[in-house]
């Protein structure tokens, strides 16, 4: 948050509306200055959170103050502050909100400059998920979520909890009736946590909070924004353009967990339509805490959703297989514990529009592509993630590849599928050259799917 201002404070020690006793600042942030106070009749603590001058006279912001209390109080989730109250007191607009003894996420990220603790990292992303679940269900989009809008706080049971704070930026779906109050192309949040469509002012819906999300995520596994410069227009370019580095190029001192990695890279997928929904990406992180101890929810167990509440995941790409078949997640070995994860096929030498079509159909199969470009092998920043098999088109380099693969090194004898296999004359070379598998060119990304998964299952 911004610095507070060092001149004393006129509301401190003061009494709004003749009940709440204003006693100390607590935060101040682009439009508004929250502080404790004590509801001087029942004795308890409450937030007062006051619209700043300088924006009080501007109908926009005054409207956005307003909407701001009616999310909250239109919500009612356990895991946003309550409203209690909202008015305008002496030309002063307030909000009444539940006040929470914590500190902010990005305290405690601070404190972990490497990175959180597992167990905690994973109950903290699915209590935010379920908090942006309830608010999307709503029509509402945040667009601000970082660490200093999350506050970490202990419940009656010892337990660490978390609330989302400040819905000023939320958005509220057109379709509810109300004015939108940002232009379609006026761009608002934080910098380093803009998704991509956020940057350009565009589309913006609930995918901007997934992708906010996954900086989160990014951020409490690795200890390191993804996207960071001190020119925020450079920040916005790296939104825009580039991938985020792998989590494990930081040199860490603790193994992270290659399937949070994959969700947090999932999450900031580039395009919005890629991104998983809050309810699909809280369906993932269950499934990848399942089966081994290391992701228990060991410290911050939240209340069961009600069944009905979880629809069945979709695949990205609806499967035209009555009865698709899937490969069952493999175990790797790992320093301390067996790590679960989806099996990974590397693809080499596809155009970016077949890559993008085969990384979703392999996806509703249960195995994660990974493209490369580039004609050199093994590629370094793929040769540490377990590869379990390779897939290459049949093109003019289709041998040279091969060959390349089957050259002492990692990929030695890894499992090969040739693609797109269009002259019958040349299967033996293929063969001899170190295919496992071919694919003719007529077969559609289902029909290669099925055979990626029969190749792993093989070779397993």
């Amino acid at each position: 948050m911004p610095r507070l201002s060092m001149l004393p404070d006129p509301r401190l020690g003061s009494l709004l509306l003749g009940k709440y006793h204003i006693e100390e600042l607590l935060g101040e942030g682009g439009s508004g200055r929250v502080y404790r106070a004590t509801h001087v009749l029942l004795q308890a603590p409450v937030a007062v959170k006051f619209l700043l001058a300088a924006w009080a006279q501007q109908s926009v912001f005054r409207t956005r103050f307003g909407r701001e209390a009616r999310i909250l109080a239109q919500l009612c989730h356990p895991g946003i502050p309550a409203a209690h109250d909202y008015g305008e007191d002496e030309g002063e607009l307030y909000l009444i909100m539940e006040y929470v003894a914590g500190r902010h996420l990005a305290r405690a990220m601070q404190e972990h400059r490497l990175g959180l603790p597992i167990p905690r990292v994973v109950a903290i992303v699915e209590q935010i998920l379920d908090v942006l679940a309830a608010a999307h269900s709503q029509g509402i989009v945040h667009r601000d979520i970082k660490p200093t809008n999350i506050i970490l706080y202990r419940d009656d049971a010892g337990g660490e909890r978390l609330k989302v704070l400040d819905f000023g930026l939320a958005l509220v779906d057109e379709r509810s009736g109300q004015k939108r109050l940002t232009r379609s192309d006026q761009i608002v949040g934080t910098v380093y946590y803009m998704s991509p469509e956020q940057c350009l002012g565009e589309g913006v819906g609930p995918a901007a909070d997934i992708y906010a999300l996954g900086v989160v995520l990014y951020q409490m596994l690795s200890g390191r924004l993804p996207f960071y410069s001190q020119i925020p227009a450079k920040t916005v370019d790296q939104h825009l353009h580039e991938a985020p580095p792998p989590i494990d190029q930081f040199g860490m001192h603790r193994e992270v967990p290659p399937q949070l990695a994959e969700l947090a890279l999932w999450a900031l997928s580039k395009s919005a339509a890629a991104r998983p929904t809050a309810t699909q990406l809280r369906q993932a992180l269950w499934r990848a805490m399942e089966p081994t101890a290391r992701l228990h929810r060991t410290s911050l167990p939240i209340a069961p959703l009600v069944a009905c509440e979880l629809p069945v995941l979709e695949p990205v790409i609806p499967s035209r297989d009555d009865n698709p078949i899937t490969v069952e997640a493999v175990v790797l070995p790992a320093r301390d514990h067996d790590a679960v994860v989806m099996p990974r096929v590397a693809l080499w030498g596809y155009t970016e529009a077949h890559v993008e079509k085969l990384v979703r159909t392999l996806w509703a199969r249960k195995v994660h592509g990974l493209p490369w470009v580039g004609f050199e092998t093994p590629p370094d920043h793929l040769s540490g993630f377990g590869i379990a098999s390779i897939l290459v088109p049949a093109d003019a380099c289709v041998v040279d590849r091969l060959l390349k693969l089957r050259q002492p090194g990692p990929h030695r004898y890894t499992p090969v599928l040739v693609t797109d296999v269009t002259d019958g004359a040349n299967i033996n070379d293929l063969i001899r050259a170190g295919a496992n598998d071919m694919t003719l060119a007529e077969s559609d990304e289902d029909v290669l799917a099925n055979h990626v998964v029969r190749l792993l299952r093989r070779h397993r």
